[in-house]
């Protein structure tokens, strides 16, 4: 395995609020690295008006996407695992959000322009 890579004080970031079935979801994807070299490090998510279930959820996908990302796993292989999950698919913005984990995966392709 991988050595889990040291967090800084501070990293630049990303928020993006996605509507979901469950609620608004924010997500906040930190990076490390400078300009074009910049990569996702970790990934946080709140979700207003929901349950507990719900945020423990968000809180475990992304725990793990951020030790997936910090151990140096590729970003593409974590959008490939979580895009197309589905549980009340909605529509927002011309974007059809299946789940959380989906939109975790929307959220990562469009900021770090995965295909």
């Amino acid at each position: 395995m991988s050595k889990l890579a040291s967090r800084p004080t501070s990293l630049p970031s990303i928020t993006h609020c996605l509507s979901t079935s469950h609620g608004t979801l924010f997500l906040t994807t930190t990076f490390k690295g400078k300009g074009k070299r910049a990569k996702p490090f970790e990934i946080f998510g709140s979700i207003g008006k929901s349950g507990q279930c719900d945020r423990a959820t968000i809180e475990a996908v992304c725990r793990l996407a951020s030790l997936h990302l910090r151990s140096g796993g590729n970003v593409a292989h974590l959008i490939d695992q979580l895009q197309g999950i589905t549980c009340e698919p909605m529509w927002t913005e011309g974007t059809l959000v299946r789940s959380i984990p989906d939109a975790i995966a929307w959220s990562l392709k469009h900021f770090t322009k995965e295909k």
